[in-house]
């Protein structure tokens, strides 16, 4: 909640402002029983970041673009 209150304080200012879930990844907080790699969600993330426009601002989104409501 946080962010999307600072992402609404700076929304005139030019900068976009979203939060990303990356998944259930394999990490050391993921454990191994997690569902994907770090090169595969760090690969999704990349390829949503150009495609993220205004509309998108204050935005829960997962590693893919699609919205996550909250």
């Amino acid at each position: 909640m946080a962010m999307r209150i600072a992402a609404f304080t700076i929304q005139d200012q030019g900068v976009l402002i979203v939060n990303m879930c990356p998944g259930w990844v394999k990490t050391d907080m993921g454990t191994d029983r997690a569902l994907i790699e770090v090169s595969e969600s760090v690969s999704d993330m990349m390829k949503t970041l150009p495609e993220l426009n205004g509309t998108h601002h204050g935005s829960y989104l997962d590693r893919n673009g699609k919205v996550i409501p909250f």
